[in-house]
């Protein structure tokens, strides 16, 4: 599939971009990026389909960062400047921005062009990680930074990006892709400092979004979406997902959990293509992963 001309990315209908921005604004106190936030979605569709960092098109965003260093087709940094120094949850002596590595994914959803999705699809994912960046910044993307043509492309990326596909082709869905924890920093304060808020937004998209089914890559997600399953029960999350994806219900919506696809999820991944192979011979290691994270109805 051709995904610059066969998929829409962000486009309203399914979801609005500016019901994003405006939960993701109001909830973790963004109030004073929101044009930034909902600039980037504009850009976001534009990198989908052509990725031009250098172009003097990228000095023209009108949201207040007239550097064109600070733009990334992957991360565009946000520097604290932009936030005011009275929010305190960002800019006071131990806010967020104090901190290394501090990141949001927002919130995308793709669909392949001229065809009516039977299905709609939502990933979890646990945060959005970064990593050897500094402190005074936001560094904002999108889940696998899908949005950025050539990252999505990456050997790295392979995994991902075909079981993604394949819920578009061949389950025909409109796919809706995002994090439990919508804050991630290098020291961990922001995964759990803001749970109640970031339960209260997945929920929220949630019940925009609809979904028929909802996907979990991790056990964080399950954590969030089902902790009663988690405190009730000694069983381990690996041991629980390594043969199949746990299944259960949330709010009436099949839910189903898996195995993180990150590459540094390695020894679980050992454990799957093992068990896959048991039943299904001859697979090479990227066919038993993926047969693992597709083969359901």
């Amino acid at each position: 599939m051709d995904w610059q001309n066969d998929v829409s990315f962000c486009e309203g209908g399914i979801v609005n971009p500016n019901e994003m921005v405006n939960l993701l604004s109001n909830d973790l106190e963004l109030e004073s990026i929101r044009d930034v936030l909902s600039a980037r979605y504009e850009k976001m569709q534009t990198l989908f389909r052509d990725t031009a960092a250098d172009d003097e098109a990228w000095r023209q965003d009108g949201c207040g960062i007239a550097n064109p260093r600070h733009y990334k087709d992957v991360l565009l940094e946000i520097p604290r400047g932009l936030f005011g120094e009275e929010n305190d949850m960002w800019c006071g002596v131990n806010g967020i921005l104090s901190r290394p590595d501090v990141g949001i994914d927002l919130p995308t959803w793709m669909q392949r062009r001229g065809v009516q999705p039977r299905q709609r699809i939502m990933v979890i994912a646990e945060v959005p990680q970064r990593a050897r960046h500094g402190a005074g910044m936001l560094l904002l993307s999108s889940p696998w930074a899908f949005h950025s043509m050539e990252y999505r492309a990456l050997p790295k990326n392979r995994l991902i990006r075909s079981v993604i596909e394949a819920y578009m082709c061949e389950k025909n869905a409109v796919v809706y892709m995002t994090d439990c924890r919508k804050i991630y920093d290098g020291v961990g304060m922001a995964q759990r400092q803001h749970e109640v808020s970031y339960r209260r937004i997945l929920q929220r998209e949630i019940d925009l979004f609809g979904p028929t089914t909802i996907i979990g890559f991790g056990s964080k997600v399950l954590e969030a979406l089902c902790p009663d399953v988690v405190a009730n029960s000694d069983e381990g999350f690996a041991h629980r997902v390594c043969h199949h994806p746990y299944e259960t219900t949330y709010n009436g919506i099949r839910a189903l959990f898996f195995a993180h696809p990150s590459s540094a999820n390695a020894a679980t991944h050992n454990c799957v293509v093992s068990n896959i192979r048991e039943e299904n011979p001859g697979l090479s290691r990227d066919e038993a992963l993926f047969r693992y994270y597709t083969n359901w109805n």
